[in-house]
């Protein structure tokens, strides 16, 4: 694995608190077909041009690993892509190798 970058870890840091921080909250979002309750899960991203792919990839992450995003927030350049995978437009699509 390809060691990461400082704005993709941090980046990758901030999403990570933000999903263990809702775990104890007590908001909870029905799980399709079970009836059992999951834990809401917020995505933040941040401002920054050089930060959007580190964000694409994040929730790429996020796809490939079937955990699902509630709430979606962002200042500038966060805003854009949240707005974009809020649209449900797949994040492979957006980024910069997709043909």
């Amino acid at each position: 694995m390809a060691a990461m970058t400082y704005p993709l870890r941090s980046l990758l840091a901030l999403v990570l608190t933000c999903i263990t921080s809702t775990c104890g909250t007590g908001q909870n979002a029905p799980t399709a077909g079970t009836g059992q309750q999951r834990p809401k899960v917020g995505l933040v991203l941040q401002g920054g041009g050089a930060l959007g792919l580190a964000h694409v990839d994040v929730i790429t992450w996020l796809e490939e690993n079937h955990i699902p995003v509630d709430y979606i927030a962002g200042t500038s350049m966060g805003g854009l892509v949240g707005g974009v995978y809020s649209s449900e437009v797949e994040a492979e699509v957006v980024s910069p190798g997709h043909d």
